[in-house]
């Protein structure tokens, strides 16, 4: 996929939406609330710990990817899948 893909482009705009967020409540919290700081930090710590184990390339995942951005992919869903493993 070249670097201007909707696919790309839409991960990049939700990875930036959802960091601002993030910290936004921290900013939020450490303002308002310091003493649950640490709290918070480390349950968004185990939630990242815990993501780890889902990523990578593995069938469930793939077709999630699939399934989420059909839009932008054209053909059948194995057609899809062999492009996207190189088979």
């Amino acid at each position: 996929m070249n670097p201007n893909h909707h696919i790309r482009r839409n991960d990049l705009i939700s990875l930036v939406i959802l960091s601002g967020i993030f910290w936004g409540v921290w900013m939020l919290i450490s303002t308002v609330f310091p003493a649950i700081e640490s709290g918070f930090l480390f349950g968004g710590a185990i939630v990242l710990f815990m993501g780890l184990g889902k990523c990578g390339m593995n069938a469930n995942n793939l077709s999630d990817y699939i399934q989420s951005n059909k839009r932008f992919l054209h053909g059948s869903d194995s057609e899809i899948t062999t492009s996207i493993l190189g088979e």
